[in-house]
């Protein structure tokens, strides 16, 4: 009752004291009070409501970070995908390319030399591979050894880029998708060094040994398979992205 304690003391200031003073006490009170009450408590929702109004506003703030941030994050998500399976799709080309038993090129022992010279312009082959070739006895056989060698280190590299873009950008990766593009990245690593056996023993080969062409084909088999499994896991992902994305 703080208000009436100033009203009596306000009144005794005046000289009305006793019984006078408590009626007028009691006047005033219920004249003044209930203003006195309503400002009070105006002055208090006022600032109740400015401390909600501010953390609400601090709240959206966050809210927007949050929402910023996962917009990002999707955004990178969306380009890493198509990348990553775009790369696993190249490691996975290059890899047969350089397992399969079937290669098929030209016939370099039945070119007259003009076509050869006119060939070589457009192998791509540095000038010493050149000089190799048109020194062989047997030209198709040095340049399938040249062609083989070149095939393995293209798939190597192509699989160990692939390798390490799904080791960088792994945060961005499904964990599902991510699993299965580790797991044919190592079935391609072992294949080619299967392969790589192939010539490393060609001609030394003890019957009974590791038929390490066979091995690098039951190695390379599965990705296939793998290949087309994350081509619709990503798609299913993308999808989702972009329904979180685009609401509408």
């Amino acid at each position: 009752m703080d208000v009436l304690t100033e009203v009596l003391a306000a009144l005794a200031a005046l000289g009305i004291t006793g019984a006078a003073s408590a009626g007028a006490a009691y006047w005033l009170f219920q004249v003044f009070a209930k203003g006195w009450l309503q400002s009070h408590f105006d002055r208090d929702l006022e600032a109740f409501r400015a401390a909600n109004t501010r953390q609400a506003e601090r709240l959206k703030a966050e809210l927007g970070r949050y929402a910023d941030r996962a917009t990002k994050f999707h955004t990178r998500e969306y380009e890493v995908l198509p990348e990553a399976w775009g790369l696993m799709n190249k490691a996975y080309g290059a890899s047969y390319t350089a397992i399969s038993a079937f290669q098929q090129y030209a016939d370099l022992n039945r070119m007259s030399a003009p076509q050869l010279e006119t060939w070589f312009e457009g192998s791509g082959l540095p000038n010493y591979q050149q000089d190799e070739i048109r020194n062989a006895s047997d030209k198709n056989r040095q340049y399938s050894k040249i062609l083989t060698w070149k095939q393995i280190s293209d798939a190597q590299k192509a699989t160990a880029d692939f390798t390490n873009y799904v080791i960088l950008q792994g945060v961005f990766i499904d964990e599902e998708i991510g699993t299965k593009m580790s797991e044919a990245a190592h079935l391609m690593r072992i294949s080619l060094i299967s392969r790589t056996m192939v010539e490393r023993v060609q001609g030394a080969q003890a019957p009974g040994q590791t038929d390490f062409w066979q091995k690098a084909l039951e190695e390379i088999g599965p990705v296939e398979g793998m290949v087309e499994h994350v081509k619709h896991l990503v798609r299913l992902r993308l999808a989702d992205i972009k329904l979180v994305a685009d609401p509408l």
